[in-house]
C-alpha cells in the first residue's frame, strides 16, 4: 500500500489560487454566438422530427463549436490531468429557454466527455433544486434538498454544474484538493491515512437506488492507489448511513478520526477554495482529485435555487481497478496443479493482468470501482447510477427539462 505523499498540480492549496481569474474562462462573444448557433440548429432537429435532446445532439458533430470547442476540450484536460477543477463564466442562461438552456450544455458537455446517468430514472442531465425531500432520511440524496451537503465527491470521472438561478440565500459552493488533504492527513496522522485506505472496512450507503440483486451498499475506500494514481472517494454521510445495515462493519476508532480529519482539513481557510455561482456559471471538477460541498440555502417565491448537473465519462482519463481478489490461489506446475498458498491479500488490478498459470476457480473478486461507477470502468461509458446489475439501456437514459 503506497502511503506517501503525492506531487503534482493536482496536489495544491487555496492560496495558490488566491486570484479566481487563475482559474476563470470567460466565454467570448464569438464562442456565445457559436453556442448559440448550435443550440438554434439543435432545436431545430427536435421540433422536426420529434426526437430527444439526447438523439438530436448525440455527438461533436451534431453540435459543432469550431472556436469554442478545442477551448473545452483544453478545459477537459486542466480539470483531469491539472489542478482538478476549472469554472467559466458566460452561458447566456438570461437568453435562453429551458429547454435551449438544457441543449446547450448537454452540447457543451460532448467536449468534456459522455453523459452518465445521475439517478436510477436515467437522466443525463440533473437538476439540483429543492424538492422538498426529508434530509434525514438515509435514501434522500442530498441534492434534492435545501440542506447543506457535505464535503464529497461523485460517481463519475468529472461533475459539471451549470448554475440557471440563485437562491435567495445561502447556497455556496466550495472545493478542495483532495490529493493535498490526503498529503496532509498522511503527515498528521499516519494511522488515520492508513484506515482511510484499508479495505474491506469502508461501505458506501446506495440511498435506495440498488441494482437487482444488489445488498443496499458497497465497499468503497477512501484512499485507492493504482497504477500510479491516487483516487480519493470520500462522502462521509454514505460511509455513515450505511451504518444502518447489520452486515457492515461499524466504523472503527481509526476511521472515524480519518472522517473527522479529512472534514476538518477540506473545510479549513488552507485548503478551501469557496465561491458563490452565479447565473451562467459552469463548474467543471474531477471527482478523482477534487472534493466539494454546498452550504445550507433558502429559496423564496420570487427566488430559487436551481443548478443544472452533468456527470461525464471522457474517453481519455487514468484507469481505475475493476475487481480485487481475495481467497485461496492455486498455480500450476508442470507435473500437476497444487495449492501454492491460501491467503486474503487483496490485489488491486483487472482480472487480465493475472499470471495465466493462476486458477481463477477457488478465489472471489469484490467489484470496487464497478459498483460506484454504474457497472463499468470502461473509459467513457463508466459512471452514473445503475439499477438492474448492468449499465441503464440506452433506450432508458433521456433528458427531462424540469426536477423529477
Amino acid at each position: 500500500m503506497p502511503l506517501h505523499p503525492v506531487s503534482g498540480p493536482c496536489s495544491w492549496e487555496a492560496a495558490d489560487y488566491n486570484d479566481p481569474a487563475s482559474y476563470t474562462t470567460v466565454l467570448s462573444e464569438r464562442d456565445v454566438s457559436e453556442l448559440v448557433s448550435a443550440i438554434a440548429a439543435a432545436e431545430d432537429s427536435v421540433s422536426k422530427d420529434g426526437s430527444s435532446i439526447e438523439r438530436a445532439v448525440a455527438s461533436r458533430e451534431d453540435f459543432p463549436l469550431p472556436t469554442l470547442g478545442p477551448k473545452l476540450v483544453a478545459l477537459a484536460e486542466e480539470a483531469k490531468n491539472g489542478r482538478g477543477f476549472v469554472l467559466v463564466k458566460g452561458f447566456p442562461v438570461e437568453k435562453l429557454t429551458r429547454q435551449q438552456a438544457v441543449i446547450g450544455y448537454f452540447g457543451l458537455g460532448l467536449y468534456w466527455g459522455n453523459a452518465r446517468p445521475n439517478n436510477k430514472r436515467g437522466h443525463l442531465v440533473g437538476h439540483i433544486k429543492d424538492l422538498g425531500h426529508d434530509p434525514a432520511l438515509p435514501t434522500t440524496r442530498l441534492y434534492a434538498t435545501s440542506a447543506a451537503q457535505p464535503w464529497h465527491n461523485d460517481s463519475a470521472d468529472l461533475v459539471s454544474l451549470l448554475c440557471l438561478s440563485r437562491a435567495e440565500t445561502g447556497g455556496e459552493s466550495g472545493w478542495c484538493s483532495s490529493v493535498a488533504v490526503h498529503n496532509e492527513v498522511l503527515k498528521v496522522a499516519p494511522e488515520a491515512a492508513k484506515a482511510a485506505a484499508a479495505r474491506d472496512a469502508w461501505f458506501y450507503d446506495r440511498r435506495g437506488e440498488v441494482p437487482k440483486g444488489k445488498k443496499g451498499f458497497f465497499e468503497m475506500p477512501v484512499f485507492n492507489y493504482f497504477r500510479g494514481f491516487l483516487s480519493v472517494n470520500f462522502s462521509s454521510n454514505y460511509f455513515r448511513d450505511s451504518q444502518r445495515f447489520d452486515e457492515v462493519p461499524r466504523l472503527s476508532p481509526e476511521q472515524l478520526e480519518a472522517i473527522r480529519l479529512i472534514e476538518e482539513h477540506a473545510a479549513s481557510p488552507r485548503f478551501a477554495l469557496k465561491y458563490e455561482l452565479q447565473p451562467g456559471d459552469i463548474q467543471l471538477l474531477s471527482n478523482h482529485t477534487v472534493l466539494h460541498f454546498r452550504g445550507a440555502f433558502e429559496d423564496s417565491e420570487r427566488q430559487q435555487r436551481h443548478l443544472l448537473r452533468l456527470w461525464l465519462s471522457p474517453e481519455e482519463d487514468r484507469p481505475l481497478p475493476k475487481v480485487r481478489f481475495s481467497g485461496s490461489f492455486s498455480f500450476l506446475s508442470s507435473s500437476s496443479f497444487f495449492v501454492f498458498f491460501v491467503f486474503s491479500y487483496f490485489l488491486t488490478f483487472p482480472a487480465s493482468t493475472l499470471p495465466l498459470p493462476l486458477s481463477r476457480n477457488v478465489y472471489k473478486h469484490k467489484q470496487v470501482y464497478e459498483e460506484l461507477y454504474g457497472g463499468s470502468v470502461e473509459l467513457g461509458k463508466r459512471g452514473g447510477i445503475r439499477i438492474d446489475g448492468e449499465m441503464l439501456k440506452e433506450e432508458d437514459l433521456h433528458i427531462d427539462l424540469e426536477a423529477e
